[in-house]
């Protein structure tokens, strides 16, 4: 009926607001080592060695999928009971969850049937923390990380067009930046030196295609690099060329 409020790690909730959601969901102080116990039990279904805190069927329940999302980078996706799932992680389950909260950031995620897990804490918010739990995972199952995660696969790609490019002589001038993580055309005006954005939607949204579009009023203009052997790459946009210069 009432919340009672502990002075640690946030102040009492009517004096703050902004934080007053977090009294249980995000308010618990943990360490990794007890985590890692967290996980085991998790893995072990309630097993503790020393006893049981819960039936295997609770936990079963919880790892199952219950209310599916939209796909993710592994295909389907969704919520089991706290918990986000992921039925086909290169074959295995993946089971996880995380939040992230203005100071602090936290992450756990673990595969089953291999009994490996990770667990990742942070003093900052906005940290790719399920990337590189995915890393961590794919390390121990034997893979590189560089060549099969697909968010750093796509990072990769996405470095790889980003830089300045020009016409023939210089004429015309322009930056590809990734910003939030979405390509888009940078242009200085040369009167005000004011910079303009705008974004560059990927036909295909892993990037395996450099085929890439504008929209502007309706209308959907395309925009493409070519990547060659030697490593020099070209941006066309309409009846212009741009030669990426660094």
């Amino acid at each position: 009926d009432k919340v009672e409020a502990s002075r640690f790690p946030y102040p009492n909730p009517d004096d703050n607001l902004e934080f007053s959601f977090i009294t249980a969901a995000g308010g618990i102080v943990s360490s990794v080592n007890e985590m890692t116990r967290y996980l085991n039990a998790q893995i072990e279904k309630g097993d503790i060695g020393s006893g049981r805190v819960a039936s295997e069927a609770s936990f079963e329940k919880m790892q199952q999928l219950h209310i599916r999302r939209p796909d993710g980078y592994y295909g389907k996706y969704g919520y089991g009971y706290g918990l986000s799932i992921t039925p086909d992680f290169f074959g295995h389950q993946l089971i996880g969850h995380g939040g992230s909260i203005a100071v602090s950031t936290a992450y756990m995620a673990f595969v089953p049937d291999l009994k490996a897990g990770v667990v990742m804490m942070g003093n900052c918010s906005g940290m790719d923390y399920a990337m590189i739990a995915e890393s961590v995972l794919a390390i121990l199952m034997g893979m590189d990380p560089v060549d099969v995660i697909p968010a750093l696969v796509i990072r990769e790609r996405m470095q790889r067009l980003t830089g300045s490019y020009e016409v023939y002589r210089g004429l015309e001038r322009l930056k590809v930046v990734n910003r939030g993580g979405l390509l888009h055309l940078e242009v200085t005006s040369q009167r005000t030196e004011r910079k303009t954005y705008t974004p560059l939607i990927p036909e295909d949204p892993t990037l395996a295609s450099t085929d890439f579009y504008t929209s502007r009023n309706g209308l959907k203009s395309p925009v493409e690099f070519v990547v060659r052997e030697d490593g020099s790459t070209d941006l066309f946009i309409g009846r212009y060329c741009y030669h990426k210069v660094d």
